[in-house]
């Protein structure tokens, strides 16, 4: 678990680093303006905090949104949402979803956050461009952990299923000597 948080906190620097060189690329103008901070006194320094706190936890419920979408696409049943401690999951337990569509389901959050994210901060007003630079680069973090099962995946027989239940994925591999041949 400490491994994957400095992995996550490393994806934060990385992709912080991207996404502003990506915002001085689409909007060089407002880059000067775009990410000044001063505190001016205490109660608004909290008021930023709060922003933030609660930023990171939209960004979460979208995240989990995309995976719960994935899910229900490819099992056609609702999916379960939760938390535990301080991570929100969606799952589909009781089905074995193939390696490939388990794939997409890991991944879904990190491309379709990221994408949208970009079209955004193109479109909207310079305003808005701070926060969602927030949520961009927060899923990125917070998306090791997908991007580590999606390793994982790359690794397994394509005929494998994913099983998961939450915060437990299990991985069922067929055994060559027990399909029957045709």
């Amino acid at each position: 678990m400490l491994l994957l948080n400095i992995v996550s906190l490393a994806a934060l620097g990385l992709t912080s680093v991207i996404l502003l060189l990506l915002l001085q690329w689409l909007r060089p103008q407002d880059m000067a303006t775009t990410f000044t901070f001063t505190v001016e006194n205490a109660s608004n320094f909290i008021v930023d905090i709060l922003i933030v706190v609660g930023l990171s936890a939209v960004m979460m419920v979208i995240h989990e949104a995309f995976h719960g979408i994935c899910f229900w696409y490819f099992t056609g049943a609702r999916p379960r949402f939760g938390f535990r401690g301080t991570y929100a999951f969606a799952a589909a337990p009781d089905w074995y979803i193939p390696r490939t569509s388990y794939l997409i389901t890991s991944l879904a959050p990190l491309v379709g956050i990221s994408l949208i994210g970009i079209l955004l901060l193109v479109i909207l007003p310079v305003n808005w461009v701070p926060a969602l630079f927030l949520v961009i680069t927060l899923n990125a973090a917070g998306a090791v952990g997908d991007m580590w099962v999606a390793w994982w995946l790359l690794r397994c027989p394509t005929d494998a299923l994913c099983s998961d239940s939450g915060d437990v994925t299990c991985l069922y591999v067929p055994d060559p000597g027990q399909i029957a041949s045709r």
